[in-house]
């Protein structure tokens, strides 16, 4: 099978234009074909680290994983030509045409630690910095450019992208290029959320996606995670200080190309994308092992109940399904799907169960504490610089798909002595309860929806629980004082917690539901209400639907079956979370 390179995508497209004499369809046949052709490929070049970026010369297929952090607003067009369309250069003027464009902001997912391959010699690939950076050359005239290129296309790309990377290497070896204003951080300079899991991660990509009229792929959202395929598309002249200053419209657009390093953030043309969850239809036998879903929950599980639980196996339980859920949708603005859970015990340890969680959480793992809220350091929401023409994130901002620890053993609810409320409470509220997130532009605060998982930690009783955080599935944890598990222990092997991750990576793919046959929606109202009657304190009576047990409990039933590897919810689903509901109550009445 011949290998998607930049050649092969602009012969599908020119071979589909002369057939169609349309741009859009010969764009649509060319994202067709390369699924058909790149699935059993081998991978292509990561951007992410961008040690490799060297060896993407020539128009190889390049992969960015990433999350999208901002999106240019602008109307931007793309000029393009049947012969050459994903190369960028001239060919027939008289069947030239103007494409739309948007251009993506993506970064390394925030706080991710499994989907990049990094080290700190990543830079050890890269050239050394005796080769030209575009800055240090002189800048030929057109003419001479153009005929040098002609005669030399291959030597001519080389150049430029040895002069990419050598910027890279240096900015590797001295942990980062110093940003335009000194006071900044490199996160700061490169609009990260949180520090870079390594330096090779301070990074960023900007994404040209031609725009398609068809309604057959997924919309793009800040934060969300996508896979881009395309090539790397060198800086020329466009982006040249010498000619920016020249072009007063320039100076103005997103992500202004004066104010971001070369060596730092790459520049991809996007040929296709998808969703990090969007996957073909989920094979009941998972691909570890030859495991069954059952087999492999049952794996997960006992991961759980020895690694983080501390042999608390009821615990365990209940943390297996807060991992399998996700947000599924909305509903008049409430949240549906997710299940947050509370966890209290004097000996617990937060940012331990944090870093254990990062190993198997299948996007990233996020932790937040008091200190972090507080510090003034940090933003919190993302906030429209209109002056740069940009979202500026802040610590709320993560992708999609993330679980986010909260130690809020000292988080207090505010109280009418303060002088002024505090920034965070109004937007941790909508962040848990809500799942959106506001960005703050000049002139509006436009609210967006995510998908998230919130684990709360607390040391103190639950009476004393930040109200926020006052889930209705709450647990009091109580760890096998005679087992020689200590949390202190080593943490298990990396293949042992991928193999985890890949189960709930594909509990998350699948799509819950309920069915319709009359017999388990009956039982499922019957459980509830026994479970209400047994037990009183079970009912919360929050007259808020996501903190209302009857809302957290309809989710349960969702994430049993999604454990399982059933997208609908069976009556064997609903007995066994009325198992565990009756236990957990009989641990917990006080």
């Amino acid at each position: 099978m011949a290998l998607f390179d930049q050649k092969k995508a602009n012969e599908l497209f020119y071979k589909n234009y002369q057939e169609t004499k349309c741009f859009a369809e010969a764009i649509r046949h060319v994202d067709e074909q390369f699924h058909a052709i790149v699935i059993n490929e081998a991978e292509p070049i990561e951007l992410f680290p961008p040690k490799d970026l060297h060896t993407a010369v020539g128009g190889k297929l390049c992969r960015c994983r990433g999350m999208i952090q901002d999106i240019s607003l602008e109307p931007i067009l793309y000029k393009g030509t049947p012969e050459l369309f994903y190369t960028g250069e001239a060919g027939s003027e008289k069947n030239s045409t103007f494409v739309d464009v948007v251009f993506y902001y993506v970064i390394p997912v925030p706080c991710n630690a499994h989907f990049y391959r990094t080290s700190e010699t990543a830079g050890a690939a890269i050239p050394e910095d005796g080769a030209p950076c575009p800055s240090e050359r002189r800048r030929p005239r057109s003419d001479e450019k153009a005929i040098a290129e002609a005669n030399h296309p291959n030597e001519a790309i080389t150049q430029r992208a040895a002069g990419f990377c050598s910027e890279a290497q240096r900015a590797m070896k001295n942990n980062m290029v110093h940003p335009v204003d000194p006071m900044q951080t490199h996160e700061q300079y490169l609009n990260l959320p949180y520090p870079a899991t390594s330096k090779a991660l301070c990074t960023a990509c900007i994404i040209m996606v031609p725009i398609r009229r068809d309604t057959c792929k997924c919309v793009i959202n800040i934060n969300d995670v996508v896979d881009f395929y395309g090539f790397l598309h060198l800086l020329d002249d466009q982006t040249d200080p010498s000619v920016l200053e020249e072009d007063e419209f320039a100076q103005f657009s997103s992500w202004h190309a004066a104010e971001l390093s070369k060596g730092l953030v790459s520049r991809l043309f996007c040929v296709s994308y998808r969703h990090l969850n969007e996957t073909p239809s989920v094979q009941r036998r998972l691909s570890q092992g030859g495991l069954t879903f059952s087999q492999h929950r049952d794996m997960s599980k006992r991961y759980l109940e020895r690694e983080i639980c501390g042999g608390d196996s009821l615990l365990a339980e209940y943390l297996l399904l807060h991992l399998c859920t996700k947000v599924s949708g909305h509903h008049e603005m409430t949240p549906i799907g997710d299940v947050p859970l509370l966890v209290t015990s004097k000996n617990i340890e937060p940012h331990v169960w944090s870093e254990r969680i990062s190993k198997i959480t299948p996007v990233a793992e996020v932790f937040l504490d008091e200190k972090l809220l507080c510090s003034s350091v940090h933003s919190l929401g993302p906030v429209y610089d209109y002056v740069k023409n940009y979202i500026k994130t802040g610590l709320f901002q993560v992708a999609n798909g993330s679980h986010i620890t909260v130690d809020c053993t000292h988080i207090r609810n505010s109280t009418s002595n303060e002088e002024k409320p505090r920034p965070w409470d109004d937007l941790l509220f909508d962040l848990v309860h809500k799942q959106r997130l506001s960005i703050d532009y000049q002139y509006r605060t436009v609210p967006i929806f995510v998908n998230l998982a919130f684990l709360a930690l607390s040391a103190s009783d639950t009476d004393a629980v930040y109200s926020i955080f006052n889930f209705p599935l709450r647990f009091k944890w109580e760890p096998h004082t005679t087992s020689s598990f200590t949390l202190s222990d080593a943490a298990a092997s990396d293949s042992e917690a991928a193999i985890v991750r890949e189960y709930f990576t594909r509990a998350h793919q699948l799509s819950p539901s309920f069915s319709d046959d009359n017999n388990v929606q009956d039982k499922l109202v019957e459980t509830m209400i026994n479970l209400s009657v047994s037990f009183p304190k079970w009912n919360n009576h929050d007259a808020l639907v996501h903190n209302n047990i009857f809302s957290v409990a309809t989710a349960l039933f969702r994430a049993q079956a999604l454990s399982m590897g059933r997208e609908a919810v069976n009556e064997e689903d609903i007995e066994f979370v009325n198992n565990l509901e009756k236990k957990r109550m009989e641990r917990h009445v006080d």
